[in-house]
């Protein structure tokens, strides 16, 4: 629905998401309009850095503050 280029055998993969959420949870961070995951942001931390992996809102929600408002919460 965001329309970001999907790569199910490799970092999309079910599998790698799955571990990816068991080895850091925090950094796998939703914004949901009533039952309705609308934006997303994965994040990773090393010790030493932060990064921003992924991030996307269904089109229907840009410009209204959602993706700063991910990404706020992910530096946190």
């Amino acid at each position: 629905e965001c329309g970001l280029h999907v790569k199910p055998k490799g970092r999309d993969s079910r599998a790698h998401i799955l571990a990816e959420i068991a080895k850091t949870p925090d950094f796998m961070i939703g914004a949901c309009v009533d039952d309705k995951l609308i934006g997303v942001v994965v994040g990773s931390y090393d010790g030493r850095r932060g990064c921003g992996i992924r991030l996307a809102v269904v089109k229907e929600f840009r410009k209204h503050g959602v993706a700063q408002e991910l990404i706020n919460v992910c530096e946190e």
